[in-house]
């Protein structure tokens, strides 16, 4: 493991605590990812920011171009309403960890969870210099939402990687837990091209999201 990644472990370790601090229902992530790796690591990243993302750098810095929106997993709109509280919620947290989301790599996924009531629309994004504002460190979150008496509620969120970590892609939501695709640094890899490829599950439960082998 080199230096840079050293440091963003333990930077995205300190981050960790002050998101439970702001969320105080959501679920600890696990120290270290449990990633499945797949049978050969590919050579290049697909689909996912290698290390830095593009973006805004000051913290909550929003992109402005017309054409900026997140990635839709799946043949669906997503409710005017829903799409609000997700900018809620996901705004308040850049302003307490001083980071600064770009939209473009926000993914939403919708499907059925046995802990939702309705619903459960599933979001992956990342946010820039977290841990250590101004750096090229940045962390990735999972945050889930459903509809509780029509309405649309945050429902569970976690810190679930990050450069010199892993970065992940909605795979498949439901019925039981969310299925990710991962990438994931291998101790020889640079820090701007993971090059593992694997996989990572998850339930929902008690408004915790919970990383299961």
């Amino acid at each position: 493991m080199t230096l840079k990644q050293t440091r963003c472990q333990i930077g995205l370790s300190l981050s960790l605590c002050v998101f439970l601090a702001i969320f105080g229902s959501l679920n600890p992530a696990p120290a270290k990812p449990v990633d499945k790796p797949a049978e050969k690591p590919a050579n290049k990243p697909a689909n996912k920011p290698a290390g830095k993302p593009d973006g805004p750098k000051a913290a909550g810095e929003k992109v402005t171009e017309t054409s900026a929106k997140p990635k839709i997993v799946g043949n669906f709109q997503v409710p005017a309403d829903m799409q609000a509280e997700m900018d809620r919620v996901i705004g308040h947290e850049e302003k307490m960890l001083g980071g600064a989301e770009y939209l473009p790599n926000r993914e939403i996924g919708r499907g059925t969870l046995s802990s939702c009531q309705a619903d459960c629309y599933v979001v992956l994004y990342i946010l820039e210099g977290v841990p250590n504002h101004g750096s090229n460190c940045n962390t990735q979150f999972m945050a889930t939402f459903t509809y509780v008496a029509g309405k649309p509620i945050f429902l569970a969120g976690a810190q679930i990687g990050g450069r010199g970590l892993r970065y992940s892609n909605i795979k498949t939501i439901g019925p039981d837990s969310i299925k990710l695709s991962t990438e994931f640094y291998l101790p020889k890899d640079p820090m701007s091209t993971p090059s593992g490829r694997g996989h990572a599950n998850f339930v929902v439960a008690d408004r915790h999201i919970i990383e299961t082998p």
